[in-house]
């Protein structure tokens, strides 16, 4: 590591890696209280497309396992979507190693896998010409007939639990402002101005 900071790409997607000091913050100066805020490492990872063919996510993955639970976790979003499977192992980590520790960056635009990593993340910045959107998922199967009705409903009832809980149950507003079903027809969302949840 060169002056504390690291880097690993894959194909799509840039991890960067930096060690950030423990700093001190004056709370009262007349009894001397400090909050100390300690030595950790801040990921920050670029998102573009989830298409990863001939690398990979092995090197980022593995970059982003290595923090501790002091650590945070970036997420810089730009991606038109991609592979629903790509982003379930983004959900992976956050669950195991960012779990409330999590800031995502919709900077310009959150399509398909996107938009949902977009709701994975603990607090979210959507900037003025933001644009967001969902949209049922693609899938194809093959096989013998009962193998293909088998793979398609399973996967069906996977994905559909998985939208719901990263849709409805992780955005506040999603439920009391846009009243469109989540298995729907492309809609999108375009942010009016900059803000945070």
């Amino acid at each position: 590591m060169i002056d504390s900071k690291k880097e690993l790409s894959s194909e799509q997607h840039t991890l960067y890696i930096e060690a950030v000091p423990e700093k001190k913050r004056l709370i009262d100066k007349e009894r001397s209280i400090y909050e100390i805020i300690p030595k950790h490492k801040r990921y920050r990872v670029y998102i573009g497309r989830f298409f990863e063919l001939k690398k990979g996510l092995h090197s980022v993955f593995n970059g982003l396992r290595e923090a501790s639970n002091r650590d945070y976790l970036e997420l810089m979003i730009n991606s038109g979507g991609g592979l629903v499977n790509e982003g379930q192992q983004f959900y992976n980590i956050i669950q195991e190693k960012f779990y409330k520790r999590t800031i995502a960056y919709l900077d310009n635009m959150g399509y398909s896998m996107g938009a949902l990593l977009f709701c994975m993340a603990d607090k979210r910045v959507v900037y003025e010409y933001s644009d967001l959107m969902f949209h049922t998922y693609s899938h194809g199967s093959h096989g013998k007939g009962g193998e293909v009705k088998s793979h398609v409903e399973h996967t069906s009832k996977k994905l559909e639990k998985f939208f719901y809980n990263i849709i409805v149950k992780s955005i506040p507003f999603y439920t009391t402002q846009i009243s469109i079903p989540i298995i729907s027809p492309i809609w999108s969302l375009k942010a009016k101005s900059a803000s945070t949840s």
